[in-house]
Parts: structure tokens; sequence; C-alpha cells
């Protein structure tokens, strides 16, 4: 299971995991209107985020308090690189939520979720206004981080 590893990584970096509880996952989904897939519930009961550190390989992953659509956490970014143009570019972004961020946002990440449960739930790799689906799935963007993939910074 994806994501046994990825907490046997995190705990390998001695970072702390502080789970999400039931009651809360149950509350966000119920106000942003939204549907976990099976997989990222898991994520959140079981590691909830790198609790704002970054990890080895400067990859911080996100805890359920940090979980915001895109209209709530990059609309108004202008630092390096400037991320509120994403808003123009990316068609549907308030249906985005960033998960995770590499090297402080030099790239960040995030998944596509709907108020009914899908099988898919693209991953996107972000830069400023630019954009590129990488993963079908959230188990998908836990692979190629546990295999420390290149799609993971734009490349093929």
């Amino acid at each position: 299971m994806q994501i046994q590893k990825l907490k046997g990584v995190w705990t390998s970096e001695n970072i702390s995991l502080k789970p999400a509880t039931k009651r809360e996952l149950f509350s966000f989904q119920k106000e942003q209107n939204v549907s976990f897939p099976k997989v990222l519930l898991q994520y959140f009961e079981l590691l909830n985020g790198t609790n704002n550190q970054y990890d080895g390989r400067f990859f911080q992953f996100y805890s359920l308090t940090q979980f915001k659509s895109i209209d709530e956490e990059l609309k108004n970014w202008d630092g390096v690189p400037d991320y509120s143009g994403i808003v123009e570019t990316l068609r549907d972004y308030k249906s985005y939520f960033v998960l995770a961020d590499y090297s402080f946002h030099m790239f960040s990440y995030a998944i596509r979720l709907n108020s009914l449960a899908n099988k898919e739930n693209e991953v996107l790799v972000l830069c400023g206004r630019e954009y590129k689906k990488i993963a079908s799935t959230f188990t998908e963007f836990i692979d190629l981080y546990l295999r420390e993939s290149i799609k993971l910074q734009f490349d093929e």
C-alpha cells in the first residue's frame, strides 16, 4: 500500500505525523462540497501531511488545515513563481486543491475534487501560470513521489 510506504519514508526522516480525525474530514468534505477518493482519505487519516516540514527531497505535503483550493491558496500568490495567473490558464481551477509543494513553491501540486466520488482525480504539477497533468489519481501521484520521478518537475 502506497500510504504505508509513504509513512515509512517520512518516519525514517523523523517527520512527526498528526493524523486528521474522522470528524475533521467529514466537516471539510461537507463545507467544501467535495468527496475524497479512498486513498486521499487514508492519507489524511494516517499521515495528514509532513506537519509543516519539508522532507529530505524538499517536498512538503499538506495537512488538512493547509489543504485549500487554488482559488484560496494560489489565486493571489504573486511571489516567485507568480501563481496568480493560474486562474486565467486553468479551466475549473476552483475544483483543484493544493496538496503539496516542492522547494518552497517552485512547483505546487493540486488534485481535482468533485462532490461525487470519482475513480479519477487528476493531479497537476503547477509552476506559475503553467500546469500539466502528471497523474490520474492520488495513488499514481504518490507512486511518482516514491519513485522520485522526473515527471514531478514538468519533465518526461
